[in-house]
């Protein structure tokens, strides 16, 4: 599971992702040879470099160490995965306990579940239907809060003064800049592996967020988008190891830009414009 409001994935929607890799690669045996020639390739640049810089046993660590950490987050998001699957069922039998259906118990806090297993005290129904409607969460001084309903989250935001971006124009989106450059290209939007291979030579890849089963596009693209993410999500760290300009977090990248677009990347002031 993708996160614990998602279904569980299933061996058909496995199936599925493969076939449509399959369909989008002409020669899915000659792929797999290029993709493992690449990393050899990349991890001898790897190598050559370290010794061109002369580089210190501690400096030569901290390369290696940041080598495992794009595997680790990869594989960081499979366990948390595989743990939203399997600790459903006692949210769910904490909730029904709590008088909540299953929809309503994802949205009770773990501290608010041990407080009623621990004093079975609460009236949990009124709050959790305001929750629903909106919610945040604020770490403030090493506290951590949480306000319920939108009237709730619009106070918070002007007693703690919190920052909110202003919305993305009609012609542009802002986000953040992961990896620094200026591209001019057309935008295809891909929501998923069965829109990789509309991706051409110089498009401007557009997606909510990568994954390593977004290669085949990124390989292609001159630039990224995405609509999630931050400086260490897999778009930010692919495109900096092949130099492509890369924005992400911009919540509505998806929205704003189409199939078609010629846009502008501006990934140093991280401002996707659409050009007329």
């Amino acid at each position: 599971m993708w996160g614990v409001t998602d279904k569980p994935l299933t061996s058909k929607y496995f199936r599925d992702e493969i076939d449509t890799l399959v369909d989008n690669i002409e020669n899915p045996l000659l792929e797999i040879e290029k993709l493992k020639k690449e990393h050899s390739r990349r991890k001898e640049i790897f190598d050559k470099t370290l010794k061109k810089l002369n580089a210190s046993e501690h400096l030569e660590g901290l390369a290696r160490i940041l080598q495992s950490y794009v595997f680790l987050r990869t594989y960081r998001k499979n366990a948390y995965s595989k743990a939203n699957y399997l600790h459903l069922p006692l949210l769910y039998e904490t909730g029904r306990r709590m008088g909540l259906n299953n929809r309503e118990a994802k949205y009770v806090t773990y501290d608010e579940m041990l407080d009623f297993l621990d004093k079975g005290k609460g009236v949990f129904k009124p709050l959790i239907k305001e929750r629903i409607k909106g919610w945040a969460t604020l770490l403030w001084d090493g506290e951590t809060f949480v306000f319920s309903g939108k009237s709730e989250v619009k106070r918070a935001i002007k007693k703690y003064n919190i920052f909110v971006e202003e919305a993305s124009e009609g012609n542009q989106v802002k986000g953040r800049v992961a990896s620094t450059g200026k591209v001019r290209g057309k935008v295809r939007v891909v929501r998923s592996l069965k829109g990789i291979g509309k991706v051409e030579k110089g498009d401007i890849l557009v997606a909510t967020m990568t994954t390593p089963d977004y290669m085949l596009a990124i390989h292609k693209c001159a630039g990224i988008v995405t609509d999630e993410g931050g400086v260490t999500c897999h778009a930010a760290i692919i495109s900096r190891e092949f130099n492509i300009p890369c924005i992400v977090g911009t919540g509505n990248a998806t929205q704003v830009l189409e199939d078609g677009d010629l846009v502008e990347v501006d990934a140093e002031k991280g401002i996707v414009r659409k050009l007329h």
